[in-house]
């Protein structure tokens, strides 16, 4: 999973603050208040990130600010016991 934060002036925010929150809202958080009322893209955990790429970006212009997200899923063959 690839995620690029991208801001507009000085990049104040760390990016393991800003990671966590987009982390519980593209998978399914185990810990939510309701576990009927999500906003998960993924009904899996986010335990199951195996390679996380974080990075910060200045952009010229708010109108460029935001996140861009890369999500590659691959078949984890679990092994036996």
């Amino acid at each position: 999973m690839s995620v690029i934060f991208l801001f507009e002036g000085s990049m104040l925010a760390d990016l393991d603050n800003l990671a966590k929150p987009v982390l519980d809202t593209i998978f399914r958080a185990d810990h939510a208040l309701h576990e009927d009322i999500t906003g998960a893209l993924f009904d899996v955990d986010d335990q199951h990130v195996h390679r996380l790429s974080l990075e910060k970006r200045i952009v010229n212009d708010a109108a460029s600010q935001g996140v861009e997200i890369e999500i590659s899923w691959e078949d984890q063959a679990i092994p036996p016991n």
